[in-house]
Formats: structure tokens, C-alpha cells, sequence
């Protein structure tokens, strides 16, 4: 394709070249033709029509070598028309190329979809969501974006490299499907309309059923209108960026310390640290293992915080070194995205 864009702009010049040189030789070697006559004549000659009104030799002056006109026809006629084809042809496969390609991409991106597990779905891709795509990326997390708008699609792959991006309305339940919701883990709702996002979480209730730990969480601007229906509805958590950005303001004027270190933490490309969370399976080889034994195998680049049982809210701060971990249970760590990632992966793979 990059190929074909390369050679496109100067195919479009030869033929440019050639009905300027026709032109020009035409208006030169014949009488009483304007520019555009002997335009005229040009694309007659090139298109191999046939003449009729204008012809070379009668347009020809009274001492003028029919030889020579005979000859600038003939010239016109091969070198034109080997031009005229060869444009053509690059036109042709430039045009066929870019709507295979898109099929072949499409294709392939709807085959990489279908293969994700325990992935994300984001509905909307707009300030909010913008930001919820780009901590997704930071930390190597499976997602799937869902937009209506081709603009923003268009500007999140020139922005992402392999992002997974459907063009389409998340309130239509194909849509969802198309994005994997059967395997997902959770979904978040980012959507500009907030009806548009209680009309989502409620299609969500046989989702819900057949998968308890599926997670939801919507944006709402009038957190006390909407937010109630939202929650009664099913979502998980409901987020108001209004009262988030109250309290982050709050947060910068009585610990401003603190905050840096979180935004440094969050939003430095460099320092990819964060707090995560790591639930052991029932295959995993931590099952079983005292917490001063899994704290080693976490290595230096990963400190956990807390434990919190399978089926609790209470946390376990700072766990006794012969704690003993049971499948269910949820690490509250602090690392890189690459060391967390391992933890994830010793907590739900079997190593026996």
C-alpha cells in the first residue's frame, strides 16, 4: 500500500506531462488553433475516438511537413497512450488495494476480537473515555473500543498502534456481541448520553447472571439523578468526572505531596507503576503457599499491600508472613506493569 501511494503522485504527473506536451505540440505545429482546440485534439488523438471536426493534416499550415505532424501524432499516440494505461493501472490497484485492505484488516481485527478472554469493552472514546483507552495501553490490558464516530476511530489507530476499534453504536446489542461481551470481564460506559448508558447496563442483567464477577462501571454526569437509576439498574460503580475532579482539586490543596506522586505515578511514560490487583485461581501454584513465600516469588519489583479474602470487603493490611493464601482471594499490589503481570499470571495458570 505505502508502495502505491509512492507511485500514485507521479503516475498523475506523466499523464499531466503528456496532455501538456500534446497541447503544446498541437497549438505549435498546426494553424489557426486556440489552446483549447488543440486541447481538444489531444485527448481525441489519446482516447483513440477518431477524428472528425480537427484533424492534424487539414488543420496542418499551407508549408507545414506532413511528415513531422504525421510523426508528433504518432509518438502522441504510443507514448500517450503507454502513459494513459500505465495510470490507469496504477489508479485500478490503488483503488482495489485500499478496499481489499480494509476488508483484510477488518477481517483480521474481527478474528483478534473473537479470540480475546477476560478483555474490556469501552463504549465511547471521547475525553473520558480517551483516558480510561490510554491507561488500558499503559498497563497492557486486552480491551475492545466501541465509537460511533470513523473521526475518532481514525484518530485512536494513528494514535495506538493494533487497537482493537469497532465503528459502530454500543447500545445495539450485535454490537456488544461483536466486541466479545460473552467473554469480557467488565465494561466500561463512557457514552456522551447518559440514557444511552442505563439503556447498556440494563441489556446487561443475563450477563451479570451467568457471569458474577463481570464488572460495570458508568459515567454520569448528574450523579444524583441518574446515578440511583444506574446503581438500581446494575452497574457496579457509578463515576461522576464532576465530583472526581472536586476532590482531586481537594486532594492538591491539603496533600499536595501525595498527589504528585500518584499523578507522576499515573501519568509519566517512563514510570509505569500502579496500583493493581491480582485474584488467585484454583489451579494457581500460590494456593496454598505462606504469604513471606509468595512475597519472594513476587520479587523486588512488587510490593503487595493487602489481602482480602474470597467473599469479604475487610482488607488484610500488611499480612503476617505465614498467611496462607486460599483460591479467592485478592492481592492489592504496588509494581510495574510487567511484574504485575506475572503475578497475574502465577495466580490463574497451573505450573503441576
Amino acid at each position: 500500500m505505502n508502495t502505491l501511494k509512492q507511485k500514485l503522485p507521479p503516475a498523475i504527473l506523466l499523464i499531466l506531462a503528456v496532455f501538456l506536451i500534446g497541447t503544446l505540440g498541437f497549438y505549435t505545429l498546426l494553424d489557426h488553433l486556440t489552446i483549447s482546440e488543440s486541447l481538444y485534439l489531444t485527448v481525441t488523438t489519446l482516447t483513440t475516438v477518431g477524428y472528425g471536426d480537427i484533424t492534424p493534416l487539414t488543420s496542418m499550415p499551407a508549408d507545414g511537413n506532413p511528415s513531422v505532424v504525421l510523426g508528433f501524432t504518432i509518438f502522441l499516440i504510443l507514448f500517450g497512450m503507454g502513459a494513459f494505461l500505465y495510470t490507469l493501472g496504477i489508479v485500478t490497484e490503488y483503488v482495489v488495494s485500499s478496499e481489499l485492505g480494509g476488508r483484510g484488516r477488518r477481517r483480521k481485527m474481527l478474528k483478534a476480537i473473537a479470540n480475546l478472554r477476560g478483555h474490556y469493552i469501552v463504549c465511547g472514546a471521547g475525553r473520558t473515555g480517551a483516558v480510561i483507552i490510554n491507561e488500558l495501553m499503559s498497563t497492557g490490558r486486552p480491551f475492545v473500543v466501541i465509537e460511533n464516530s470513523s473521526e475518532r476511530i481514525k484518530a485512536l489507530k494513528k494514535l495506538y498502534k493494533n487497537i482493537l476499534c469497532l465503528n459502530g453504536d454500543a447500545t445495539e446489542e450485535s454490537v456488544l456481541e461483536t466486541a466479545g461481551l460473552n467473554y469480557a470481564e467488565g465494561i466500561a460506559l463512557a457514552l456522551q448520553e447518559e440514557k444511552d448508558n442505563l439503556y447498556i447496563v440494563l441489556e446487561m442483567a443475563e450477563i451479570c447472571q451467568r457471569n458474577p464477577n463481570f464488572r460495570i462501571v458508568a459515567k454520569v454526569n448528574n450523579l444524583q439523578g441518574t446515578g440511583p437509576k444506574l446503581k438500581s439498574a446494575g452497574a457496579d460503580v457509578v463515576i461522576s468526572p464532576h465530583e472526581i475532579s472536586g476532590k482531586r482539586m481537594l486532594a492538591e490543596m491539603m496533600r499536595p505531596s501525595v498527589t504528585t506522586f500518584l499523578g507522576q505515578m499515573l501519568e509519566e511514560s517512563n514510570l509505569v507503576y500502579r496500583f493493581d490487583q491480582a485474584k488467585v485461581g484454583i489451579q494457581s501454584p500460590l494456593v496454598g503457599m505462606s504469604f513471606d513465600r509468595v512475597r519472594q516469588k513476587a520479587g523486588q519489583g512488587l510490593t503487595i499491600l493487602a489481602i482480602r479474602r474470597k467473599g469479604q470487603q475487610e482488607f488484610i493490611m500488611r499480612p503476617a508472613d505465614e498467611h496462607v493464601l486460599a483460591e479467592g482471594d485478592v492481592l492489592i499490589c504496588l509494581g510495574d506493569a510487567e511484574n504485575i503481570s506475572k503475578l497475574r499470571l502465577q495466580c490463574s495458570r497451573n505450573e503441576s
